[in-house]
């Protein structure tokens, strides 16, 4: 029920992967390659390392002997292992995108070790992903985050994550002005499409970021959570908590009802943009990232969704 694809503006299968560049092993090794040096730069950067070209094999080597890469530098490897099909994955993504949504860049993909919980992150048309968050749910140096955190530190999430964050760094929602609980469950919505719509196969309940157990959960429970969030007015609500309790990863969503799972306004945003797309059927991701979409005042008429 969960997997989508077969979509005639996917990639090809003989696409040619996109590498993921391993800056945790140029570390681990103290050898920087002429290649990895502007990677390596935007990664000392994100760990708020101000280094200059001059020095940065001198920053490299004091990195090297960080305890965050001693530890998380084996587990790494031995954890993870070929990321061959990831790679496959991304190639596939990246054509996808160049199509339906351009601005989403994706042109170097570096691994590294972080010190953060955010597994992946942007900058110009770079992404870095944090290997170390993805060792999966049973790792042991994951046993003190919550629960729903460790469920979605797996392999297979990595080629979601870094679509998700690409998309919306190419098409940031705009936060201008105070945004309705709707318009911020459009474009998470869009996010979601895009997602979907970009890797082979997709898995629909993974690109929401919950269980196939949870997803059928929604399926099952969409018109009583539709009425939920209209009899609570919470469509046009402006309460930016209240928009994180229904949207941000959790252990779920208590306040809309006592058995539903958090991310539920991510569902419910996908929901109403599978309901426009069946009244629109040209529009593209990079339409439902625009905020003549997620903002507009008639999208919700116009999508007709009444589920």
């Amino acid at each position: 029920m969960a997997v989508l694809g077969g979509c005639s503006s996917k990639a090809s299968r003989d696409t040619e992967p996109l590498t993921v560049e391993r800056l945790d092993h140029a570390v681990e090794k103290g050898e920087l390659a002429d290649s990895l040096r502007p990677g390596m730069k935007l990664y000392l950067g994100v760990l708020g390392i101000a280094c200059t070209d001059e020095a940065l094999d001198d920053c490299v080597d004091a990195l090297r002997h960080n305890r965050l890469i001693e530890v998380f530098g084996p587990d790494v490897d031995q954890r993870l292992g070929d990321l061959a099909p990831i790679e496959a994955t991304l190639g596939e993504a990246r054509e996808t995108l160049a199509k339906v949504a351009p601005k989403a860049r994706m042109d170097r993909v570096y691994g590294v070790i972080s010190p953060y919980r955010q597994g992946v992150v942007t900058t110009d048309s770079a992404a870095l992903i944090a290997l170390n968050l993805y060792l999966g749910e049973d790792y042991l140096g994951y046993e003190g985050f919550e629960q729903y955190f460790r469920q979605s530190r797996v392999k297979e999430r990595i080629p979601y994550d870094v679509v998700e964050a690409v998309v919306a760094a190419g098409y940031p929602q705009d936060d201008a002005r105070p945004l309705t609980l709707l318009q911020r469950m459009l474009y998470q919505g869009a996010l979601v499409h895009a997602t979907v719509e970009s890797l082979p196969n997709a898995s629909l309940a993974t690109a929401i970021g919950v269980s196939d157990e949870q997803l059928k959960w929604f399926n099952q429970n969409e018109h009583n959570i539709w009425q939920a969030l209209i009899s609570r007015n919470l469509l046009y609500s402006t309460d930016d908590l209240e928009a994180s309790r229904l949207i941000a990863p959790g252990p779920g969503c208590f306040a809309l009802n006592a058995d539903c799972p958090a991310r539920v306004g991510r569902y419910i945003g996908y929901r109403i943009t599978q309901s426009y797309l069946e009244r629109h059927p040209d529009a593209t991701p990079e339409d439902l990232l625009s905020t003549s979409f997620y903002l507009g005042s008639s999208t919700l008429l116009d999508s007709r969704y009444n589920p």
